[in-house]
């Protein structure tokens, strides 16, 4: 979960109820990044390392490194507190507050900022728009959408950011303790199995788009700031961000494109997931105070690790081939620990992307995922989830018809499953 529009309520929300438990810092985790307030972190297809900040005098903005963090540069670009980093078709977004979404065309190096606030005055006080905030984006089939959080529903824009438009806001209405219905505040949105997904503080809805109409459907669960969500293969995963010390509700729950089911907990009844990352092998969860919780066969055994620094609030977890990334958060701008911070797949104990290929005999190379020997499956899956390309008994499949970016690969041999991540680049194939 973000961060309220107000920043003092921001702050609260953020650490209001933290355990006052000290942990000891480890060398495990190293400090990539020491950055007052960090609000986000984000790595592109490219490899580029991005965070932002939540300073109160807004003289922040964004930082880039293009060399695995070693070394950053701050980004001339006006701060509008950039909650979250997405990546489609050749851009990088970056939401904001008062309306306006940042836009990059050069991996994050530069940046023009897009203005949506015209299209939610109707609905949101044109006072109130400098402190109305968007953390909910995705994109599916070429269409970019956005979640405003303050009211202003869900929008779409069919130019990537350069003119918006209402998605039917009738079917997002909830009705809540009021005596009329309500717009929802949307903390994620989520493209999955050619599907969006919106997930507010109350309610979770897809957006149906069958015989051509657009409607929002409600998904039979309760989100209870459901605002953490991945996808991992064929499956999308959420975890709420809110105190909830008990295992009568479920830790993380899941949609196969089918139906919604539990992803067995860890070994806590602390239900509050501030940050989620799968890689397609390893699915990672970060809580208050830095209990890091993760696993390689989707909950059926659980690992834990909880040598972050002390009292953090991490608000954001990435991974790439070798690291697992979590940004820090501190509301007071002399707090050295407030940064990016990393610990190795190896020090975990688990392989990354790399190593799994080479263990098990997987390869990506030539436009081609190559097997050791003939595999009974080989599946391609899109970021969303969607399947993509298949092919059954071979020991090769083209990755030619794909179009540029990041998918998701999963080879069935026998009782054995292999997953993991590559970035389909046509031109240097």
């Amino acid at each position: 979960m973000k961060l309220l529009p107000n920043l003092s309520a921001r702050r609260w929300f953020l650490t209001a109820g933290c355990t006052a438990i000290a942990l000891s810092a480890s060398a495990e985790w190293e400090q990539v990044l020491s950055l007052p307030c960090t609000y986000a972190h984000f790595i592109t297809s490219e490899g580029i390392h991005l965070a932002s900040d939540l300073r109160e005098d807004q003289k922040g903005g964004i930082s880039y490194s293009e060399d695995n963090g070693k070394t950053w540069v701050k980004a001339d670009v006006k701060d509008y507190w950039f909650s979250n980093f997405y990546e489609a078709d050749g851009y990088l977004f970056a939401t904001g507050s008062a309306g306006r979404i940042g836009r990059s065309e050069d991996g994050g190096r530069t940046w023009d900022i897009l203005n949506y606030s015209k299209a939610i005055e109707e609905f949101v006080d044109p006072k109130a728009i400098d402190g109305t905030s968007c953390y909910a984006i995705t994109s599916l089939d070429g269409i970019l959408y956005i979640g405003d959080f303050c009211g202003g529903g869900i929008l779409r824009s069919e130019n990537y950011g350069e003119t918006w438009e209402h998605t039917d806001r009738e079917s997002l209405l909830i009705q809540v303790d009021s005596p009329e219905p309500i717009m929802d505040n949307f903390y994620n949105l989520t493209a999955f199995n050619g599907k969006i997904y919106s997930f507010g503080m109350y309610s979770v809805h897809s957006l149906n788009q069958a015989g051509g109409a657009s409607k929002w459907d409600v998904e039979p669960i309760n989100s209870n700031f459901m605002s953490q969500v991945t996808v991992m293969g064929d499956k999308m995963i959420c975890g709420r961000s809110v105190m909830n010390f008990t295992t009568d509700v479920e830790y993380l729950i899941y949609n196969d494109g089918n139906e919604w089911g539990e992803i067995p907990r860890p070994d806590t009844d602390d239900n509050n997931v501030r940050a989620i990352v799968s890689d397609g092998n390893l699915l990672v969860t970060v809580h208050h105070g830095g209990p890091v919780y993760y696993t390689t066969d989707l909950g059926e055994n659980w690992e834990i690790n909880e040598d972050l620094p002390s009292y953090t609030y991490p608000l954001t977890l990435v991974a790439d081939d070798n690291y697992i990334y979590t940004a820090i958060y501190s509301p007071l701008l002399d707090d050295a620990n407030s940064g990016v911070w990393r610990i190795s797949k190896a020090e975990l104990g688990v392989s990354g992307i790399n190593a799994a290929t080479a263990e098990n005999g997987v390869r990506i190379e030539g436009g081609y995922i190559r097997t050791s020997g003939n595999a009974d499956r080989i599946d391609v899956y899109s970021i969303a989830g969607e399947n993509v390309l298949g092919a059954s008994g071979t020991d090769c499949l083209s990755t030619s018809s794909l179009a540029p970016g990041m998918y998701v690969y999963r080879v069935i041999s026998g009782t054995e499953s292999f997953s993991g991540k590559f970035v389909n680049n046509p031109s240097r194939q």
